[in-house]
């Protein structure tokens, strides 16, 4: 989110889809950078380089996890996100990297803790779900996530 967009973002300029809008009173940029965390790491470099955003949010879409109970089109707010893209074999075994973990804010945390357990915010949702079902049924869930681009 940005307080005020700088002239220097210009989104026709941008190489991927990029919109300005407003949510209440903070003007917000959004785009799609497009699949995985190399294509993410550029446009974010980008976005924090041109707009320098008081708030960067990364949302993203997996194929669900239903052995977690996690679906498609559930949302998911990971309070740590563990890359297991990175690391080294050590006696045969792939040891990660967890110092590129990332933590998120706190504050955010909680308002996210707040919204899923309420109900409201499910009639903005005006698109269907990607299974058909109805968007009453999404869920929220906040945890600890995996990310990874294999």
């Amino acid at each position: 989110m940005l307080d005020q967009i700088p002239d220097a973002v210009d989104v026709d300029e941008m190489p991927f889809p990029t919109k300005v809008g407003t949510v209440g009173k903070f003007s917000v940029l959004c785009c799609q950078s497009g699949k995985g965390q190399e294509e993410t790491a550029s446009a974010a470099t980008l976005i924090l380089e041109r707009a320098k955003p008081s708030w960067v949010f990364l949302v993203g879409i997996a194929g669900g996890f239903p052995a977690q109970g996690v679906s498609r089109g559930d949302v998911v707010v990971a309070h740590v996100i563990h890359s297991f893209d990175y690391g080294k074999l050590v006696d045969g075994t792939f040891k990660r990297r967890p110092d590129i973990d990332m933590s998120c804010d706190r504050k955010l945390l909680a308002w996210a803790g707040v919204a899923a357990a309420g109900v409201g915010w499910r009639s903005f949702v005006s698109k269907a779900r990607p299974d058909s079902r109805l968007p009453s049924d999404f869920k929220v869930h906040v945890d600890c996530y995996v990310a990874s681009s294999k």
